[in-house]
Order: C-alpha cells, then structure tokens, then sequence
C-alpha cells in the first residue's frame, strides 16, 4: 500500500484547487463550478470485501456543491 501524498491532498482541501479538478475531470474543462460554489463534506463510507467483510473506504478531499446538493469526492486509490 502507498504512502499518503500531504502535500497534494493539502492542495486539493483548497476549494478552487478542487473545482479546478471537477471541472476539467467531470465537466471536460468547462468552468461550471468554482470555489466559492463549493463546501467541505465529511462522507465516512466502507464497501464489502470479496469475502463479505467490510473495508473503510478514506477518501482525500470530499466537497458538495451548495447550488444543488451533488457530492464530489477525489480518493485515492
């Protein structure tokens, strides 16, 4: 398992950093959402293993858009 990148996942906590992010991965570089758009969400998930036990799921940098409620998490894999 790899070591935790602090100084990317300290860049991306940055609300434009983050939308930067969204923008050009989800909206293909189209400008749709901008830091001030943007408020930190805490999403503490887990998924079911192969073998049915459960694994935590950490994420880097989860963040919701307040104009409509959509939740954008970047993770690490």
């Amino acid at each position: 398992m790899g070591q935790t990148d602090l100084s990317s996942n300290s860049l991306i906590s940055h609300p434009d950093v983050f939308a930067d992010i969204i923008n050009a991965a989800v909206y293909g570089g189209r400008q749709v959402l901008g830091g001030e758009d943007l408020r930190p969400y805490y999403g503490n998930g887990s998924t079911v293993k192969g073998d049915g036990r459960l694994r935590g799921l950490y994420r880097d940098a989860c963040m919701e858009d307040t104009r409509n409620g959509v939740r954008f998490c970047i993770s690490e894999a």
